[in-house]
């Protein structure tokens, strides 16, 4: 497969995304329009944070404005413990890298990525994502 076919994309650059107990934004929307499957690279140094999740909001266009829902998991990586709902958990207490893969079919115009951790406990990082799209 030639890179006319793909797009890499580095979701944080050199900014890590700190956790939070709230559904927050990792990086900006990514438009997905025509591609199969999004690639995940994610790089979690855990601190003290628990339940690390990530999740995908499916939206139909990149206007601010649009409606976002939850896009299903459908596979789980081997560190993951877990999907609950429609995100990837981890539950351990160990820094992670991961990769994740997220079925498009050509048919999800944008994704919007993003973090939560478990209350009170939100130290840890996400270091790295990128993004890379098939």
């Amino acid at each position: 497969m030639g890179t006319d076919n793909c797009k890499q994309i580095d979701v944080l650059g050199d900014t890590p995304q700190a956790l939070d107990s709230t559904w927050t934004d990792i990086g900006d929307e990514i438009d997905t329009a025509g591609y199969n499957k999004m690639l995940i690279w994610i790089n979690i140094d855990i601190g003290d944070s628990t339940n690390v999740r990530l999740r995908a909001l499916a939206q139909t266009s990149l206007d601010a404005d649009a409606a976002e829902w939850e896009y299903p998991i459908l596979s789980v990586g081997a560190t993951v413990s877990g999907v609950e709902g429609n995100y990837f958990e981890w539950t351990t207490d160990d820094d992670e890298r991961v990769i994740l893969e997220i079925g498009l079919d050509g048919l999800i115009q944008v994704i919007q990525l993003q973090v939560q951790c478990q209350a009170d406990q939100t130290s840890g990082t996400i270091d790295n994502l990128y993004v890379h799209l098939i």
